[in-house]
């Protein structure tokens, strides 16, 4: 299967448990891999037969400033459901990192995968 992916998306969302987390959005590293016959658009040449990934990464970084979350596992599998409703798609696999979330770790996160 191919796969389309974005690497290092920033977003910023609400997110977290504890009241310090909560009272601003926090920057998160999202990183998204779909699985997709990309055969026909890559004989087409044309951005009309194929997901346009810029899309995706506005409607993901749109969609994560208006929603907060408690935990890193719900915002991935949100994300995971946007992607699997794009024509297409289908298997998805997503992680999610918060950055500075502890003192003594760069950045702690999840990676799930869901398909159709």
């Amino acid at each position: 299967m191919d796969k389309i992916f974005l690497k290092d998306l920033v977003v910023k969302t609400l997110i977290g448990v504890d009241d310090d987390e909560r009272r601003q959005p926090q920057e998160v590293i999202v990183n998204v891999t779909l699985d997709i016959d990309l055969s026909h658009p890559a004989a087409s040449d044309s951005l009309d037969n194929t997901l346009d990934y810029r899309d995706i990464a506005i409607n993901i970084r749109e969609e994560c400033a208006t929603t907060e979350f408690y935990l890193v596992e719900t915002l991935a599998e949100m994300i995971a459901g946007m992607c699997l409703e794009e024509k297409g798609v289908e298997k998805v696999t997503v992680s999610v990192e918060k950055v500075a979330a502890m003192e003594f770790v760069g950045r702690v996160g999840v990676e799930i995968t869901r398909g159709k």
